[in-house]
């Protein structure tokens, strides 16, 4: 039996004794295999040894396999973020679409698509403008002078699609072979595959509890010579969910003026703030062009509308702006129409504040069900805002062995591996993330995480 079919078989027999226990069969429940990064030879495997269904996250991996017959003889399911525009391409080849968010939210996203195409049908349609949505681009000026003190003098907007476009274009834009970016210790890893990609190094720096150490931050500085750009996440950090204190942002701002570097702030989750004062962005205090500052809507209202936007001067604005005109044909315009009838209409904050409410709920939640559960050999964090906790194990853990455990009782953490720039340097960690499960959920997920930790560590 091929390691497919193994895999198959294991998780039915895991499938078969948990439905027992609930008075079912496993035949009750649809087995549903993620295929991305799997070729249409795996999928036809999985079929064989008896999957129920295959899921798709990507509509053009998706296109591409269908001729290839990847999902002959099971039902094909989309599992992923369904962009609007590609709807069509989904629709009567998937039997079934997972990725529907909140009613209320698709209601009202229903009725703004149909005052834009009545108000403006040629131009919603039509390819935008590379940089974006004048509209669009100047709300957010105003919108980012209010919320992040960022001053527009000097400074344009360049809409992209999505954050990971903006991640994208900076390492294409300032980097060459080799280049070096430094990177917190751990970090987006879609970051890190951007720059890779770009054959930018990535390089990890230390991070204390309130964010990159400065000291090892200088010391890098002083020993590597092709820094070109300081890459962080300096709200709710993805994944150790810790935040820069303003004090140390400016220290961090001078640093990039005395070694002559640039610095890319990523913010998706800066609005998702449950405690505490705002802290100003770093590009508030940029007086010298340095502050890259990337924001998406991903967080803050649908990731399906896949819109994001980069503030920056004007001369990387034009030289972003230009590298972009290759990658697309033009920005999302009814992506960015749908966030500008949200602005114009007073609904954006409003219904921030909704999603607030519902985060810090589950943050409580999983911060309590992890404190009465978890080992108290391990620690987590506190996190005053987005969407992770970050959970240490002890130093002398094995980490890979706990993480094999979480897998086999069903329990969705990341290991700090994936996040590391220099993977040999593992770590002791997990990620884990409170916002998609449901309050219940967080609750049984705790307990098992618990369950698991107190196995290998005692209380």
């Amino acid at each position: 039996m091929s390691a497919i079919g193994e895999n198959i078989a294991r998780i039915r027999a895991e499938i078969d004794a948990a439905a027992r226990e609930t008075g079912r069969t496993g035949k009750d429940i649809t087995l549903v295999g993620a295929s991305k990064m799997n070729d249409a030879a795996a999928c036809q495997e999985a079929i064989a040894a008896g999957i129920d269904a295959l899921g798709e996250n990507r509509v053009q991996e998706m296109t591409a396999k269908l001729p290839e017959h990847a999902y002959d003889g099971a039902p094909l399911h989309f599992i992923g973020h369904l962009q609007r525009n590609k709807v069509r391409q989904v629709v009567g080849k998937a039997a079934l679409i997972h990725s529907v968010g909140s009613v209320e939210l698709l209601e009202e996203i229903r009725r703004c698509n149909d005052l834009i195409y009545e108000r403006c049908p040629k131009y919603a349609l039509q390819y935008g403008p590379t940089i974006g949505d004048d509209g669009f681009r100047e709300l957010m000026k105003e919108r980012l002078q209010k919320i992040k003190g960022i001053n527009p003098e000097g400074n344009d907007i360049l809409v992209t699609s999505g954050s990971q476009q903006g991640l994208t274009l900076m390492p294409m834009t300032v980097t060459n072979e080799g280049d070096v970016v430094l990177v917190e210790q751990y970090t987006y890893m879609g970051a890190l595959s951007c720059m890779r990609g770009m054959c930018a190094v990535p390089v990890g720096v230390k991070v204390d509890d309130d964010g990159i150490n400065l000291e090892a931050l200088e010391e890098a500085c002083k020993t590597i010579k092709n820094v070109r750009y300081l890459y962080l996440i300096p709200n709710f950090q993805n994944p150790m969910g810790v935040t820069i204190p303003f004090e140390k942002r400016k220290k961090i701002y001078e640093l990039a003026c005395k070694y002559d570097f640039l610095i890319y702030e990523d913010d998706p989750y800066g609005e998702l703030r449950y405690t505490g004062e705002p802290v100003p962005s770093f590009k508030s205090i940029d007086t010298e062009g340095r502050v890259v500052y990337a924001g998406s809507f991903s967080k803050i209202l649908c990731s399906g509308i896949r819109l994001g936007f980069i503030c920056a001067s004007n001369e990387m604005i034009a030289k972003m702006t230009a590298l972009k005109g290759n990658l697309d044909s033009g920005s999302p315009v009814s992506s960015s129409l749908i966030a500008r009838y949200f602005m114009e209409e007073g609904k954006l904050d409003p219904h921030i504040e909704e999603v607030r409410a519902l985060y810090a709920k589950k943050r409580e939640a999983m911060m309590s069900g992890l404190d009465k559960y978890m080992s108290s050999k391990c620690t987590r964090t506190n996190p005053e805002g987005g969407m992770f906790l970050w959970v240490t194990l002890p130093e002398d853990a094995d980490a890979d062995a706990v993480f094999d455990a979480c897998l086999e009782n069903h329990i969705g953490v990341i290991p700090s591996v994936c996040f590391a720039p220099d993977e040999s340097k593992p770590g002791k960690s997990f990620r884990l993330c409170f916002a998609t499960p449901t309050l219940e959920e967080i609750e049984i997920g705790c307990k098992r995480f618990g369950d698991v930790t107190k196995k290998f560590f005692g209380e």
